[in-house]
């Protein structure tokens, strides 16, 4: 992740990186409302469809968060938040590859054992699957470059990296806590997954991976497999019905809030901490710059 770190040029000294996450988080709370208040008044004189309102208010996110950015640093935006041109394609495949795979594997044993309904829609909702499709690039990579990349590289270089991954893990859980159908399970395991994007982060010192499997993970649990998305029923390739306890079917909360996800994201995130130690990032230590 040195490429991230060396990019980061602050305008303004700060006394302690939790000042610095402090004045980022306000800052972008108050452009973000800013935002929000050009919407309500566009919304008072034409109806605004709820996609388009979706497509915005994430467009939105990612807008505030690189202004954030520009205003307190000098650091280049593309470096900044480990968007990289180079091997685009590759690297957004491999993450997008990998979020499919977890999510069909933390899906099997619902789909295989628990479910009493399971069929293709009829009519197939072309229209709608595609929509949601693109809506998940947005929805992914705009929850990661607010929550991974505008304050998840300032704790790794002025404090220990697992701050890092704990402090934004435990952000990301919280914003899924007024989500229909959420319990226990289910905000563990969105801990974990946000565990598991950092570690992308780490690894690949880039956020085209984290933001693919992101994006991947939710549009393959919900418009593909037909589990709920964080507890948000959407169309799909197919229809499920689970029948089974809470915890090994995720109820209504989607594959996310099973015992099955939670094992299937604890041994990725097992697996990306032996690859991240072995690439000699130690996430433990005060610093991972050479």
């Amino acid at each position: 992740m040195n490429k991230m770190l060396d990019s980061i040029e602050p305008k303004f000294k700060s006394p302690h990186w939790t000042l610095t996450v402090l004045v980022y988080g306000v800052a972008f709370l108050m452009i973000n409302v800013g935002f929000e208040f050009i919407m309500m008044i566009i919304a008072s004189f034409v109806v605004i469809p709820d996609v388009v309102y979706m497509f915005t208010s994430f467009i939105f996110m990612s807008t505030a968060s690189f202004l954030v950015i520009m205003i307190f640093e000098k650091s280049k935006l593309n470096l900044r938040f480990g968007f990289e041109t180079e091997g685009i394609f590759k690297k957004y495949m491999l993450g997008y590859g990998l979020g499919a795979l977890l999510i069909v594997l933390s899906a099997a044993p619902i789909m295989m054992f628990f479910t009493s309904t399971l069929e293709i829609a009829n009519p197939i909702p072309y229209k709608s699957i595609l929509i949601f499709f693109i809506f998940f690039l947005i929805q992914g990579a705009s929850e990661e470059i607010y929550v991974r990349e505008m304050i998840f590289p300032i704790i790794v270089k002025y404090s220990r990296p697992i701050w890092g991954l704990v402090l934004t893990s435990g952000f990301f859980s919280a914003l899924h806590l007024l989500n229909p159908g959420v319990n226990v399970v289910s905000i563990v395991n969105l801990f974990l997954a946000g565990v598991l994007f950092g570690y992308c982060v780490l690894y690949f010192d880039s956020l085209w991976q984290a933001c693919a499997l992101h994006s991947a993970w939710n549009f393959v649990q919900g418009n593909v497999l037909g589990f709920e998305v964080s507890g948000l029923s959407i169309n799909s390739l197919a229809n499920v019905q689970v029948a089974g306890g809470d915890l090994f079917t995720g109820a209504k909360f989607g594959v996310e809030g099973s015992i099955f996800a939670l094992i299937v994201l604890g041994i990725a995130i097992a697996i990306f901490h032996v690859l991240t130690t072995r690439k000699g990032i130690n996430v433990f230590a005060k610093t991972i710059q050479n």
